[in-house]
């Protein structure tokens, strides 16, 4: 079980980076961020932590925004032009933008100096109190979408 100090349970968190393909160029466009942790001289995936209901959703979140952040820094400090698919949950996304009238990744990525085009945002399957539409909808509206076109995507999700 994790604490609600992370660090201290869970080691040193880390991003993995997995290249994504693309067919039709038979290159690698970019790579997704993976949570991992290393334990001692082992490195562990963050899967089971993510999904464990015992860890609140703060400690959840603040080892995602972690993940981010360091992911991005890397993006940053490379000066190649591969894109960063980042996996966040529609319901941490949500719950952000019904309070803050924000998503806290384009904020981040302002913090970063990085370009948005260079992020695709994967919505991970989650229990969402919401409508993928309306988070759709919203991703695209005036109020971010024209100074930050980073784009957003769901397995589950086919636009009409």
């Amino acid at each position: 079980m994790y604490t609600e100090e992370p660090q201290q349970e869970i080691g040193e968190i880390i991003p993995f980076f997995q290249p994504v393909l693309s067919l039709q160029t038979r290159r690698i466009v970019g790579y997704e961020s993976l949570g991992r942790t290393r334990i001692g001289d082992q490195i562990v995936s963050l899967g089971k932590f993510f999904h464990d209901p015992n860890v609140a959703p703060e400690t959840h979140r603040r080892v995602d925004r972690e993940l981010r952040a360091k992911a991005m820094a890397k993006l940053r400090a490379d000066p190649g032009n591969w894109l960063l698919f980042l996996n966040v949950r529609p319901s941490w996304m949500y719950r952000y933008w019904k309070r803050y009238n924000s998503l806290r990744t384009i904020e981040m990525l302002e913090d970063h100096g990085i370009d948005p085009a260079r992020i695709i945002v994967e919505v991970t399957e989650d229990s969402f109190p919401g409508e993928l539409k309306e988070l759709s909808a919203r991703s695209h509206s005036t109020t971010w979408a024209a100074a930050s076109p980073t784009s957003i995507v769901s397995p589950r999700f086919i636009p009409t």
